[in-house]
């Protein structure tokens, strides 16, 4: 049976990610800045980042021998007249 594991970024560890290799699942955790900090800079060395409307996203990062994905999107709003940015990976 095909399980897609879909987590909070309390989950966000090797050991967790592990576990999903080890059973052939496919995941998606949200990670928040800071959680594994190193995909985070192995995502910010690449220049060249894909990007589709508000989300940018590099493949085949290596973690610890692994590959993972990630994405980043960002949402604008407008606050009080100025537009911002929030931003989730």
């Amino acid at each position: 049976m095909p399980i897609l594991l879909l987590a909070d970024s309390l989950y966000a560890s090797e050991p967790m990610m592990d576990i999903c290799w080890d059973n052939g699942w496919d995941f998606i955790i949200r990670y928040q800045t800071g959680s594994i900090s190193g995909i985070t800079e192995e995502y910010e060395k690449v220049p060249e980042k894909g990007k589709e409307g508000h989300a940018e996203f590099v493949n085949d990062i290596d973690y610890n021998g692994k590959s993972v994905n990630m994405l980043r999107f960002w949402e604008e709003k407008m606050i009080k007249g100025e537009a911002g940015r929030t931003d989730f990976q």
